[in-house]
């Protein structure tokens, strides 16, 4: 059979076309000397052109409506030099190099990004050495795995997002407050803690009716959310209550934090007249505490802050 291929090279040939995949036959200065249909097809080369043979030219200027950073053959970035050090080190003895690359050409006036995996193999043939490229079109692929990426991150979102504020729910909280306390005892850093929720929020909706209650709920988390850092957390804890985790920061600036909230809720516009305040139950990491007695000790503070007249920040000792 190997006989025969050498001797009929047109059957070899024809063996190239029937393979959907782009097959380009190059020597060791990365000349085409023979390239499939489908190579033919992705280079934009005509049917009354000869794709069998494309001698003399580099594989760059074969294909050569790749959209390549200017200085081709000396930016790493360049899709063709990356084909180029693929044939060296081919050539140089490596059995197989594969790799996925992304493609941008133009082609019928459009650009097209298409997705190749590219293997290379050294071959011999008729006596002389030559490596083959196969470049499998996977653009469908990484189509799909974009598409489940990109649901995957958006369910990730959503289980861990309350859907009414569009700031973290309980599920986060829950999440993150054993891996924050156990980095403040590790790096002897401040975390603290605040509770709080909406005075008379009951009244509010039977007044108002709860699509009010539920703009006032928003508004809040919107304004609390506004002024935070990267690294804190706004968490919904249920109905008008929130939680604030807040790590690297001690008793004292986070109860001057708390007094501000406090503030800027009570004079929000919250819109129909409605003076809406806060109650907020203040504390920080104790040495022995852990998620149970950091987030019981909050709660009473904000009882505490609910018993003294509401909209009213309440602190541990």
């Amino acid at each position: 059979m190997e006989k025969d291929l050498f001797e009929r090279p047109d059957f070899l040939y024809n063996l190239f076309d029937a393979i959907p995949s782009l097959i380009f036959i190059v020597d060791e200065d990365v000349r085409v000397h023979h390239l499939n249909i489908a190579a033919s097809d992705l280079v934009g080369l005509s049917e009354n052109q000869e794709y069998r043979n494309v001698r003399g030219g580099e594989l760059l200027k074969c294909i050569n409506s790749f959209d390549v950073p200017e200085g081709c053959g000396r930016s790493p970035k360049c899709k063709g030099c990356a084909i180029r050090n693929s044939v060296t080190r081919a050539f140089a003895g490596e059995k197989v190099y594969r790799e996925t690359t992304c493609f941008r050409f133009m082609k019928d006036g459009n650009q097209i990004e298409v997705y190749l995996m590219l293997t290379v193999t050294p071959i011999v043939f008729e006596h002389n050495k030559y490596v083959l490229l196969v470049l499998e079109d996977i653009t469908e692929q990484k189509r799909m795995e974009e598409t489940l990426r990109q649901a995957n991150q958006m369910l990730a979102r959503q289980a861990v997002t309350d859907q009414l504020t569009g700031i973290y729910n309980r599920a986060k909280f829950y999440d993150v407050i054993d891996l924050e306390i156990s980095r403040a005892v590790r790096l002897e850093s401040p975390l603290s803690l605040v509770m709080f929720d909406i005075d008379s929020f009951k009244q509010i909706n039977d007044k108002y009716g709860h699509h009010f209650g539920d703009d006032v709920i928003r508004t809040i988390a919107s304004t609390v959310n506004g002024v935070l850092r990267k690294h804190d957390y706004l968490i919904r804890w249920g109905g008008e209550e929130f939680m604030l985790l807040l790590p690297h920061t001690n008793l004292q600036n986070t109860k001057i934090l708390a007094q501000r909230l406090r503030s800027m809720i009570e004079n929000c516009d919250m819109g129909s007249d409605v003076k809406v305040t806060c109650s907020f139950g203040v504390t920080s990491l104790h040495p022995d505490d852990d998620f149970n007695k950091l987030t019981t000790r909050a709660d009473g503070l904000l009882y505490k802050a609910k018993n003294s007249g509401r909209n009213c920040v309440v602190t541990s000792e």
